[in-house]
């Protein structure tokens, strides 16, 4: 077979070849001898001597053997089954599908790992990778084929990586290796290793081809979404990708007679669309200067053609083609890759001229230049196909408008169709109003009068920005551009709405927008607070969320918990971004504003608390009760579901003793704010006091007046020198408690136990919060178990129906790396103890606990597993599928609920802050992996009793 000619680097028309060409052309045309520009233009010449594997550089085989290890490990036949199932079509290398249909075809549906020798798989994938990766425009299976079955290369295996990271435990090797702890970021390191490795593999045996570039591409997006879009490491992947685009000259596409549309060649429209897209985004993103100027590029954007008809190719293309209209977007009313690729590179191009104003030392720019480019966006808009419009009332049937497309009065809240098409369909519209936002903005730097443009630009901004957030669950295909689509369209127009608060140029209603008045806006920033107050710092842009000025401060002010004064809240954020909103502004605000209601007030309220020692916490409780006006402590009363008192000491028993005499304190009214707000799910106390004469008093001062009615939840995170269990329980009335959770080392006391026990046979909700075991050979299954008297508890809380013994989970004990045999035997048996005990509990239903085990090697889980696999056949429990932490967990769960009937639900804390969660579906057992960083586990079991 004829080795095929590598492809020759591009060089520009001011590069030396170009005199090489024409001096060649001359030459032939006096019938010189041939010249072979191939030889001249190529740096170097392909060797054609095979690659054995045991001759390459040691960290090449590790790397080699690591990736075909976690493409050829257990997640091999999980990969085969589901295929692309779940695969995000829009940045994706669309001949994934074909790359795991040939491997499925080459090495069947499962694996004879016995007979697999990923030594030679490997030595044949390096060899293939040295076979330089043709421009085949004639056919697209031949195309596909480059890197399928008997050719498939490094290139390929990358490919897999988005495939892969959706199947738990794929990335093993990587780990095992340790390849990963060279990546930035957080979660997802051994994806970026994954993707690394296989780039540097292809690299290492090949120059560069178009696929090495969308390795680069999608790698340079991954590096976005886990370490932040204005990260260097995520800026250097892009730079690295622009480099490889302009060497293969995929930017300069030159035809020299009509274009014949190929897979080939479309491949190469949409990468080149792609990296321009990005380019431009990073731009308006961080300000820095593009890495491409469109005068240098004459690649023009994709044709609005399906992966299918793309992939088929021949006959079915060319009536793909056919069918598109005169500017190249499909009749068809598809959205494909094409589709968003063709809209963004359109936009972007607009984009391109609004950077050059703004970024360009000495842009000679003009009103008339910026209102042109102006009236250009809104043509651009107008012309895409109804498909790529979002409406929210009915995208099919609204006429086109040759202006720009307002969705004023209309309610943007809730997307009518598909989440994922939708989503597109937001972001394409989105961009628009970004490329209006700048444009409006250059307008005013330029002198023009505000006519109010940029304002309704902003307020459209952050509405639709703010519809992923509140929709989360609908647009999960974008949970994590869910930052960069905050920083990018919402903070800018917030800075904005922010002006206008302080500095109002409309009275009432706005006059080209009836819905945008005082109110609204103030609704949307506040809207605005909640989602970045929603962003974890350590996530992707979280460094930039959390230094957004006056933003991030009324983000700290609405945070849950942050000021005593409560009542006071609602009235320093409105102070701090409305200007002295009146009463009666309020009061307008809270009733008409739905969204408000919803959302942002039980945000607000859902947790309060106050602080202090107790002269400030009697203070604080008094001037919550005599506002003049009821109208906060109506809505605290309505929406409060958690309260905290947190009293810390006096600075001495001096200082106590001559609040209490000066001002005649008879009692510290708690019980008033209780009875005043019926519907609290929950109260928590946290006490630092340290001399027993203060804990005595405040005890003494909380007991005044009728017993509490409510809450039915009690939560003490710290107690006082002497025991208060008993007399804050003895305070509720008899039978209102269902549910109590105490701190670490009380369940293990006997007076304190007893004091709950006298409790118990009213509870349905317990937590003891277990002390960790802190010492090497504390061995002992389910650590949590064992110093909380769990046959006590099965007989003492007959009606108990949750149950959490979780111990301090911040800290971790030093576990050995193996266990020997009587290790393994004494933590099976102190399984079987729990779950005899769990017998007798008939109606639990939720259980949490720590599985301290999880912190030994994978041998000694392995081995574990295995022991409880016997256990589970050996009393007739049906087989389970277990591997590796979450075998063991899934064993666990399902041996203690044929114990324990009833139960539905079981969280296993492993590593701080991981845990797994179980739950009961149609009779089957789903385990999630969880992190109790989320904001979403706040108010969620096992957190929260009796949720």
């Amino acid at each position: 077979m004829e080795t095929p000619v590598p492809t020759p680097p591009f060089f520009g028309r001011a590069g030396h070849n170009e005199i090489f060409e024409e001096a060649k052309n001359c030459l032939s045309q006096l019938d010189s001898s041939d010249l072979d520009s191939q030889e001249a233009c190529t740096p170097c010449s392909h060797s054609n001597k095979p690659i054995r594997f045991q001759e390459l550089p040691p960290s090449i085989k590790q790397s080699c053997l690591a990736l075909l290890g976690c493409v050829f490990g257990p997640s091999y036949e999980h990969m085969i089954s589901q295929g692309t199932k779940n695969e995000n079509r829009l940045w994706s290398n669309l001949t994934v599908p074909a790359v795991i249909n040939s491997l499925e075809a080459t090495f069947g549906t499962k694996l004879d790992r016995r007979k697999l020798n990923l030594e030679l798989i490997a030595q044949q994938i390096c060899n293939n990778t040295a076979q330089p990766f043709q421009d085949i425009d004639t056919s697209s299976q031949e195309w596909v084929n480059q890197l399928c079955g008997p050719n498939l290369r490094w290139e390929s295996i990358g490919l897999l990586w988005s495939v892969l990271r959706r199947i738990p435990g794929s990335f093993d090797p990587i780990e095992k290796n340790q390849f990963h702890v060279l990546e930035s970021g957080t979660a997802n390191k051994p994806v970026l290793a994954f993707l690394r490795h296989s780039i540097n593999l292809a690299r290492h045996f090949t120059l560069a081809n178009v696929i090495i570039l969308d390795l680069l591409f999608q790698k340079a997006i991954m590096e976005s979404m886990i370490v932040g879009d204005a990260s260097l490491i995520c800026w250097s992947s892009f730079a690295d990708a622009v480099s490889v685009m302009t060497y293969l000259g995929v930017h300069a596409e030159n035809l020299t007679g009509p274009y014949r549309p190929s897979l080939s060649s479309e491949h190469k429209r949409r990468l080149f669309g792609r990296v321009y897209n990005l380019d431009k985004a990073i731009v308006a993103f961080t300000g820095r200067p593009p890495l491409l100027n469109p005068r240098f590029c004459s690649t023009p954007p994709p044709l609005d053609l399906s992966d299918e008809d793309l992939l088929a190719g021949g006959a079915a293309l060319e009536r793909a083609v056919s069918e598109l209209d005169s500017r190249g977007w499909n009749l068809r009313g598809g959205v494909y890759p094409s589709s968003i690729c063709r809209a963004g590179y359109l936009m972007a191009q607009i984009l391109n001229e609004i950077i050059d104003i703004s970024l360009a030392s000495g842009a000679n720019a003009t009103v008339e230049t910026i209102r042109n480019l102006k009236q250009w966006q809104l043509n651009i808009f107008a012309e895409l196909p109804r498909c790529l419009v979002y409406d929210p009332d009915d995208p099919t049937d609204l006429p086109l408008p040759k202006a720009e497309i307002r969705s004023y009065d209309k309610d943007l809240s809730d997307p009518p169709v598909e989440a994922n098409v939708v989503s597109l369909k937001i972001f394409i519209r989105l961009t628009h109003l970004q490329n209006m936002f700048l444009l409006e903005r250059l307008l005013l730097q330029y002198g023009c009068p505000d006519e109010g443009d940029v304002l309704l630009v902003s307020y459209e901004m952050i509405t639709l920005t703010l519809m992923f957030w509140m929709h989360k669950d609908r647009f999960r295909d974008i949970r994590r551009d869910m930052e960069w689509l905050l920083m990018a369209f919402a903070v800018p127009g917030g800075g904005i709405l922010c002006l206008e608060l302080l500095s109002p140029t409309f009275q009432g209603k706005h006059p080209k927008d009836s819905r945008l008045s005082r109110s609204s806006i103030v609704q949307q920033l506040s809207l605005l607070v909640g989602f970045l107050d929603w962003v974890h710092p350590s996530a992707p842009n979280g460094d930039l969320c959390a230094s957004c000025g006056a933003l991030q401060r009324i983000a700290i002010m609405a945070a849950t918990s942050t000021t005593p004064e409560l009542a006071t809240m609602p009235t320093e954020i409105l102070c701090m971004i409305g200007d002295n909103l009146s009463v009666n502004e309020i009061k307008d605000w809270t009733l008409v504003s739905k969204r408000f209601r919803e959302i942002l007030l039980p945000k607000l309220c859902k947790h309060l608390k106050f602080s202090g020692n107790m002269k400030e916490l009697t203070n604080s409780l008094n001037a919550y009760h005599a506002r003049k006006t009821a109208s906060f402590r109506h809505l605290v009363r309505r929406h409060a579901r958690l309260v905290t008192f947190e009293v810390t000491r006096f600075n001495n028993l001096s200082e106590m003793n001559a609040w209490l005499q000066g001002y005649g304190i008879k009692s510290i009214p708690i019980g008033r704010f209780l009875a005043d707000t019926p519907d609290l799910h929950g109260i928590v106390f946290i006490i630092w006091l340290e001399f027993a004469q203060e804990t005595r008093k405040f005890l003494n001062l909380i007991r005044k007046g009728p017993d509490w009615e409510g809450p039915k939840h009690l939560y003490l995170e710290k107690y006082g020198k002497e025991s208060t269990i008993g007399k804050i329980v003895g305070k509720f009335k008899t039978g209102t408690l269902e549910g109590i959770a105490v701190p670490p080392n009380i369940a293990y006391s006997g007076r304190h136990y007893d004091e709950l026990r006298r409790n118990g046979s009213r509870l349905t909700s317990l937590r003891l919060n277990a002390q960790p075991a802190r010492r090497v050979g504390d061995l002992s299954a389910i650590t949590s178990f064992r110093f909380t008297p769990i046959k006590s508890i099965s007989e003492g809380f007959p009606q108990l129906e949750s149950l959490n013994v979780c111990d301090d989970a911040t800290h971790s004990a030093l576990w050995p790396p193996h266990m020997n045999d009587s290790d393994k035997h004494r933590l099976c048996r102190r399984i079987e103890g729990v779950a005899s005990c769990l017998r007798n509990m008939r109606r639990l239903r939720r259980l949490a606990f720590t599985l301290q085990e999880a912190r030994f090697s994978k041998n000694a889980i392995d081995a574990l597993r295995t022991e409880l696999l016997a256990m589970a056949m050996k009393k007739g429990l049906p087989p389970v599928n277990a591997r590796r932490l979450e075998g063991l967990c899934r064993l666990l769960v399902t041996y203690f609920a044929a114990h324990a009937k009833g139960l539905d639900e079981v969280c296993m804390a492993t590593k701080y802050p991981i845990f797994y969660r179980a739950t009961l579906t149609d009779g089957a057992w789903n385990i999630s992996e969880e992190s109790s960083e989320d904001p979403s586990q706040k108010y969620s079991f096992p957190n929260v009793l009796g949720n």
